[in-house]
């Protein structure tokens, strides 16, 4: 055999093995790409058996059709671009709206200062708080103005179209105005205001998006504290007492945050699957240091990483029902995933985690305030506050409601204004009903019960904040 005959069949040789080694190296990486795209493929199948949305075509569909004349969203809608003009950064002293008096405690007094502002403000916005009351009538709501109409690749590219603030202008209009019947000794027209906030709350019940639950979160809120200032005026009755009882039966709210994870876990969906088929650049999600340090994530990881998350945020969903449940399963979350921030998982959870424990804070509080109203009726019953929480239980609450940060009743504590009626919060830790917010833990959660000699001092004599 001649030597370029030997080579010959040597170079074919090498060219065989480097087709062969080529072959085989995709046939690989068809196999786990193949394998990755039917991991996620899989998964979908048993989300969609299960009746669980994963488009926003299906979000939409959530959203029940309901008529005009009983859509309470509309009527925030009509008055959007005055209640824009509320919300606008103002220079007047005026609590709620000037971000410079944030961190006001009206609990313990209005500012002198701000006295005129507040009664100027809603006299000259009367016609706007007077096109509220409709809603405390136990209107519904889905705004017209929203839409889930969306066939992008980009999740990020998904607006909501409607500004869901003025919904939260129009809440705090109404706490505003409540502050301003106090101011004018009208407790009825204070009192008035809660089932419009009530209301207001209720037009985003049907909203399946992150905003609006932070929305509702923000208006509930605001609705304990509305209550708060009233029975701090000093001059509540037995029979208002009991009004407000039957305003505030938490039963009636729901402050469920299922439908809004659902929306987190779609667009998260989107965004995985952009992530697999090239649409959108991983460098513009992940960031910098995380790519540096863990390099670009494989098709695999990006399917195994979006069935894990895709499973967190059902645990969390399945237990969105139950306050307690949703400690537990946020817990689990922080446990796993507060060590491993070097997971692809890991980047997308901060959703899975914030909102369920601001939900729980939130029912926290309103338990809280149920439990404060039965106090204050003991006080109006008896000319003092209880010494313990039990006496309230059956003749004014049913039950002391549970502290769904630790799964015991709420606590009672003696302050040196009266009584405060308090959970832990998410830390975990009785800080014996510190309200004050700190810069490295979570506050306690509570509602403040002034005693009766000290409630007709409302109005306080303190510097303006400098301008």
């Amino acid at each position: 055999m001649s030597i370029g005959r030997s080579r010959s069949i040597g170079f074919a040789l090498v060219v065989l093995v480097v087709v062969m080694v080529a072959g085989a190296v995709i046939g690989i990486r068809r196999s786990k790409q193949d394998k990755a795209n039917r991991l996620w493929s899989d998964y979908r199948a048993e989300l969609i058996a299960d009746g669980e949305p994963v488009t926003f075509a299906d979000l939409e569909n959530l959203r029940p059709e309901i008529p005009d004349e009983k859509n309470g969203a509309l009527v925030i809608e009509k008055l959007i671009p005055q209640l824009e003009k509320c919300g606008n950064e103002r220079e007047e002293l005026v609590p709620l709206f000037n971000h410079k008096l944030r961190r006001v405690d009206l609990f313990y007094g209005v500012p002198r200062y701000a006295v005129d502002p507040i009664k100027v403000f809603i006299d000259e916005r009367k016609d706007l708080v007077e096109s509220l009351v409709v809603l405390s009538e136990g209107l519904e709501g889905r705004v017209k103005g929203m839409s889930y109409d969306f066939a992008g690749d980009n999740p990020m590219d998904f607006t909501l179209a409607v500004g869901l603030g003025r919904w939260r202008d129009a809440a705090k209009l109404e706490q505003l105005k409540a502050i301003s019947c106090i101011l004018n000794r009208d407790l009825k027209g204070a009192i008035k205001t809660v089932p419009v906030q009530i209301g207001i709350f209720r037009t985003l019940c049907y909203e399946p998006n992150t905003m609006a639950h932070i929305m509702r979160l923000s208006i509930v809120g605001g609705v304990c504290d509305t209550v708060e200032l009233i029975i701090r005026s000093g001059d509540i009755s037995e029979e208002q007492c009991e009004l407000l009882t039957r305003l505030l039966d938490i039963e009636k709210l729901d402050i469920s945050l299922a439908n809004a994870l659902r929306c987190e876990r779609v667009w998260l969906k989107l965004l995985f699957d952009g992530l697999a088929s090239g649409k959108i650049d991983v460098k513009s999600v992940l960031s910098e240091s995380y790519i540096e340090y863990i390099g670009i994530p494989t098709l695999l990881e990006i399917r195994e990483g979006q069935v894990e998350l895709t499973g967190v945020f059902s645990a969390v969903i399945n237990a969105a029902d139950d306050p307690r449940e949703l400690v537990d399963a946020v817990r689990r979350i922080q446990d796993k995933y507060g060590v491993m921030r070097s997971s692809l998982v890991s980047q997308f959870v901060h959703s899975a985690e914030s909102m369920p424990l601001d939900t729980v804070e939130t029912i926290a509080e309103f338990r809280c305030v149920r439990t404060g109203l039965a106090a204050e009726g003991y006080r109006l019953s008896n000319g003092h506050f209880p010494k313990t929480l039990d006496v309230l239980v059956p003749e004014y609450i049913e039950k002391i409601p549970q502290d769904p940060f630790d799964g015991k009743p709420l606590k009672m504590a003696v302050t040196d204004y009266g009584i405060l009626i308090y959970s832990i919060g998410e830390d975990g830790v009785d800080d014996g009903g510190d309200l004050k917010k700190r810069e490295y833990s979570s506050r306690d959660v509570g509602f403040r019960l002034m005693e009766a000699e000290e409630r007709k001092k409302f109005i306080v004599n303190v510097d303006p904040p400098r301008r």
